[in-house]
């Protein structure tokens, strides 16, 4: 088994820039926490890895992309949502990172993927806060 990985070069000065090799579904948070100075570089496949469980990746991409202020939402809730959703999106997300072993056109497909679940957490979220409103 396979996870597709990207490489991203963030700047986060006028004088520095960083690459980074993230799974594919982090690079949507990555551009939540740095909007346009995430610049996508590569992506490859490394073997032999195996898949996370999506609740235990979501607790530490929580920590680890924390909000801007210590009130705020982490960053992943902005990407996949909140709570359950938010869990079950990201889950979407891994899987169609996730490839066999030999498998082939694995890019395009996760790239959409992580698109789709992404918007699907956003679409769910804002259905439930509108929901909230009545």
């Amino acid at each position: 088994m396979g996870i597709l990985f990207q490489k991203l070069d963030i700047r986060t000065s006028e004088l520095t820039q960083t690459r980074v090799e993230v799974a594919a579904w982090e690079s949507p948070v990555l551009q939540a926490v740095h909007g346009e100075n995430v610049t996508f570089v590569s992506e490859s496949v490394l073997e032999d890895r195996i898949a996370p469980d999506a609740a235990d990746e979501f607790a530490r991409l929580a920590e680890r992309y924390k909000g801007e202020t210590e009130d705020s939402p982490p960053f992943i809730t902005m990407v996949y949502g909140q709570f359950g959703p938010g869990v079950a999106a990201l889950q979407k997300a891994i899987e169609a990172a996730t490839q066999e072993k030999g498998a082939k056109g694995i890019t395009s497909e996760a790239a959409a993927a992580n698109n789709a679940a992404a918007g699907e957490a956003i679409a769910l979220e804002q259905e439930s806060d509108v929901a909230a409103l009545i």
